[in-house]
């Protein structure tokens, strides 16, 4: 076997990746270039809101899915040798000429603990069946901690490696970058590598590392689990260059990074970076960091049309000044209002951000909240008086509404917008009068927002005798109720109030966070929506008679901990057709009938698949990154182990079914247990049995 010399790795936290294999003189700063020739228009300045938080899905023109599996179009058509053996796939590796394809076999797991450079050699493709009708690939591993520099080492341009499962010895963050040795799956310092459709994880420092004079194509792979603390890359460049699209991040301290030499350029593109990482997403070096006396950070950065869920922590870092440029536009961001999402350290310059698409945390709301039509308010309250016992009606009805036990110097606080008016948790509320019964209005739409500060029992948002939006609370949990008085003296839909019927909130609510509430009545069907997002949806009114004869004044606030801001009352407009929440099932299969794991019991040396059944009547796929499998080690659920995006594993139809897998060993000596959760494309929670946590597998 050819085996290059072992490399010196250094921190990209500190300095540039240095190894034997020459990647140049760290001491040696290159000039800045004059390019003032060549100035990128100004920057328009900080994103702006956008609604879809899907862009890189929406507009990914590559014809293959985010994240590679199901679906992907580009695997190899055939295969010169097949192996399923270490062995086997060092030999034909090492025996392996320019325009041959060397495959993993399906179901292969090849262990290559205690292997390291193994040789690519120029126009060489190493190959597994990743997405093929089913397959996860052949999945090859190490449980070596030091797998420097790389378990697989270009020797050559034109490599490729597609349609694997590449597994690293460490998932863990740790305390220190070198406190145990540290891993790499790929290295290479050589042109036109490619690296796709593979799922590559549990690599401390990197899962792909690009030395001086590299350039690669880094597409439609899941990279997820490349955590050490200082290190932790999904990929990684010192002096290379790399397109790197359609990929899928997930639980990386940086997903892209680079040690910002003159040189070091990259652009990503249709990438989507899920919830989870313990720093920035996409980075790039400065000279501070190096410690070379300049500002210079890489050469250019071009970061467009990426999907960025990244709740507490920056989408993109750049620590100093690019040559060239860096240039971000076309990018959906979490934003917090305490902190940036794109963020130029040390030296400012050469940077321009463009059509970029923020939103609050959580998502930004989904297009289906119906609207009012033009001039068909019942009753508006801004709640923006900011002082004084008076909330004036907008409207034409001129509703004005009286604060009743209520002290004006403490009700009215900084809201959504304006001021909003808070309830302190007693009998104190918002009258509005003795207007019309809410439920002889038909279309109705009831729209507000609403925070609790805390939660506690029987807190009624709004309530005029006959509708009534409220916080049951106790057994109920922290959901919001819909509720319709009725003359049946029967429990209708999901209350449990005998004389009612109605429908509530599917995810319970946290306190201290503005929600958008809309509760809509459409004939017998009542639906609810929160954030933008159908709760629920149900004909509840179809067998009974409303009880117009309960009619109150309309009250708000009585017994609520928190604040309404921007209540209004009027008939929807073009309400869209009702989301059906998606279900998740026992895929049916030998070995999963009545649960999501075969085998159920093993050992540290077992493959446990983990499978679910994704169903959408309205024919929603799956939001990207779901379905999700969740796995709790000792009774708490471990980052280490999750969660993890699956893969289908058919092709079959949403409206009957599609099966979802994610195939893993676990270490012993732990008691187990599972989950799933899943979204559909309109972000609307899944249900079922699968949702709740069941215990295994086994490991005795």
């Amino acid at each position: 076997m050819k085996t290059t010399s072992p490399a010196l790795l250094l921190s990209l936290g500190a300095l540039a990746i240095a190894t034997a294999l020459g990647t140049g003189g760290c001491d040696e700063a290159p000039e800045q270039k004059d390019w003032t020739e060549s100035l990128p228009p100004e920057s328009s300045g900080p994103p702006e809101f956008c609604a879809d938080k899907d862009i890189a899905t929406a507009t990914n023109d590559t014809g293959d899915p985010i994240g590679g599996g199901m679906g992907y179009s580009r695997g190899p058509a055939s295969c010169d040798v097949e192996v399923d053996t270490a062995a086997a796939l060092v030999d034909a590796l090492e025996g392996a000429v320019a325009g041959q394809i060397v495959c993993v076999a399906d179901g292969a797991e090849i262990d290559l603990t205690g292997q390291r450079d193994i040789p690519l050699y120029s126009g060489v493709t190493l190959a597994g069946h990743r997405g093929h009708a089913g397959s996860e690939g052949g999945l090859l591993f190490t449980d070596e901690l030091d797998v420097i520099p790389a378990l697989f080492v270009t020797d050559g341009d034109q490599v490729r490696l597609t349609g694997l499962r590449l597994r690293g010895p460490d998932t863990q963050i740790r305390t220190d970058a070198y406190e145990v040795p540290n891993s790499r799956a790929i290295q290479s310092s050589h042109r036109d590598l490619q690296v796709d459709n593979c799922e590559l994880w549990g690599w401390s420092h990197g899962a792909v590392v690009l030395l001086e004079g590299a350039d690669a194509q880094i597409h439609h792979n899941t990279i997820h689990h490349c955590r050490r603390t200082g290190l932790g890359y999904g990929v990684a460049l010192d002096r290379a260059s790399a397109l790197i699209e359609a990929n899928l991040f997930d639980w990386n301290r940086h997903s892209i990074a680079g040690t910002g030499w003159a040189g070091t350029s990259y652009e990503a593109r249709f990438n989507y970076v899920l919830d989870n990482a313990n720093s920035h997403a996409f980075d790039m070096h400065g000279g501070a960091d190096r410690d070379d006396g300049t500002d210079i950070a890489g050469t250019t950065i071009r970061i467009h049309h990426n999907t960025f869920r990244l709740p507490s922590q920056p989408a993109v870092k750049i620590r100093g000044i690019p040559v060239d440029g860096a240039w971000l536009d076309h990018n959906w961001l979490v934003w917090s209002p305490e902190r940036d999402a794109l963020l130029q350290t040390h030296a400012q310059g050469h940077w321009v951000e463009a059509d970029n698409c923020w939103a609050l945390y959580p998502f930004p709301e989904h297009p289906n909240v119906p609207q009012p039509a033009a001039g068909e308010l019942w009753g508006e309250w801004s709640f923006d008086e900011g002082q004084g016992s008076v909330a004036g009606d907008s409207s034409p009805q001129g509703n004005d509404g009286v604060l009743v036990d209520l002290d004006p110097a403490t009700s009215w606080i900084e809201g959504t917008s304006g001021t909003a008016l808070a309830f302190p948790g007693t009998s104190g509320h918002l009258d509005l009068g003795a207007g019309p019964s809410l439920g002889t209005l038909d279309p109705l739409a009831i729209d507000l927002q609403l925070r609790f500060d805390r939660f506690g029992e029987q807190e009624t948002v709004l309530d005029d005798g006959v509708v009534r939006i409220f916080h049951r609370g106790g057994f109920a949990g922290d959901r919001l109720y819909f509720l319709f008085s009725i003359e049946e003296q029967v429990e209708g839909g999901e209350s449990s109030w005998t004389g009612t019927t109605g429908i509530r909130t599917v995810t319970e609510l946290v306190a201290g966070q503005w929600y958008h509430v809309v509760a809509i009545r459409i004939g017998d069907q009542l639906r609810l929506y929160v954030d933008g997002i159908e709760q629920q949806q149900a004909d509840c009114l179809a067998d009974y008679t409303v009880l117009h004869s309960a009619i109150d004044n309309l009250r708000v606030g009585s017994e609520l901990a928190g604040a309404v801001d921007q209540l209004r009352i009027y008939p929807p407009e073009d309400v869209p057709d009702a989301n059906h929440p998606p279900a998740l099932s026992w895929a049916g299969e030998s070995g999963y009938e009545d649960d999501g794991v075969a085998p159920d019991t093993g050992d540290g040396a077992t493959t446990f698949s983990f499978r679910v059944r994704y169903t959408d009547a309205d024919g929603h796929p799956p939001e990207t990154g779901y379905p999700r499998l969740h796995l709790a080690r000792n009774g708490t659920e471990d980052d280490d182990l999750g969660p993890l995006s699956m893969m289908a594993a058919d092709d079959a139809p949403f409206t009957s079914g599609r099966t979802y897998v994610y195939s893993t060993r676990l270490p012993p000596g732990a008691t187990y247990a599972y989950s799933f959760a899943a979204n559909d494309a309109e972000g609307l929670a899944a249900q079922g049995t699968p949702t709740t946590l069941l215990a295994g597998p086994t490991l005795p």
